[in-house]
């Protein structure tokens, strides 16, 4: 695992389902099949999600189609909180990126079990803390990082929460694209997919199984921090 990539900045967040225990009990969560939206952008915020499986794709979409992925949403992390709260439309849409479990709180009820319950009023403001933190970073990153640096980080945070070690490197067992990585930094797929093939060329970075492999972590996080080049 790499050990400079602090995991409050990951863009993938999950957290413990018992934090949720008041508010999940006796509820039988809803299945959501790949590619199926939880709410879209500009949605009324008539509930919160969180996820008890599977995995949800939180993102923001330009009027002209563009679109920028803000974090990944997965296990005992909950979605829709601050506009629930606010009484604000959703501000980005959410897309359950396989079949996932999930359990709706109304935001009646969330605003409601949050006045007289402290520990889950804790916990809702440290997802929000969360993920206030990985949007930081994320502009940040925009402000100051070249595209290869962003991937840098992106690869680091897949080994920090998906990676294990074999014999190449750092084995990363999700799956993901070009065109994931790239909506994630925020840079053309064209760009991200001649960053991989240059990482490839040099050997940093393998394909085998299915699964990519980082082949050097030391490597990669100077590369990260402007440290080194290709």
């Amino acid at each position: 695992m790499p050990s400079n990539t602090p995991l409050e900045t990951s863009p993938w967040i999950a957290n413990d389902l018992s934090v949720w225990k008041d508010i999940i009990h006796g509820r039988t969560p809803a299945l959501y099949r790949k590619n199926s939206f939880l709410f879209h952008q500009g949605d009324p915020a008539a509930f919160a999600y969180i996820i008890q499986s599977g995995r949800v794709r939180i993102t923001c979409f330009h009027p002209e189609g563009m679109e920028k992925q803000l974090y990944i949403a997965e296990c005992g992390c909950i979605c829709g909180e601050s506009a629930s709260i606010c009484g604000h439309p959703h501000f980005a849409s959410a897309l359950a990126i396989v079949d996932t479990l999930i359990y709706k709180i109304s935001a009646s009820e969330l605003v409601a079990q949050m006045k007289q319950n402290w520990p889950l009023n804790l916990a809702v403001f440290q997802s929000v803390g969360r993920k206030n933190t990985v949007f930081q970073n994320q502009v940040l990153q925009l402000s100051f990082l070249q595209a290869i640096q962003r991937v840098a980080h992106l690869l680091l945070n897949l080994c920090h929460q998906y990676g294990s070690s074999s014999s190449d490197g750092c084995r990363i067992s999700i799956h993901f694209t070009h065109s994931d990585a790239a909506l994630m930094i925020n840079a053309s797929r064209v760009t991200v997919s001649n960053i991989f093939n240059l990482l490839t060329e040099h050997g940093y970075l393998l394909k085998k199984d299915g699964n990519s492999i980082v082949t050097n972590l030391d490597f990669m996080e100077q590369l990260a921090e402007g440290a080194r080049e290709l």
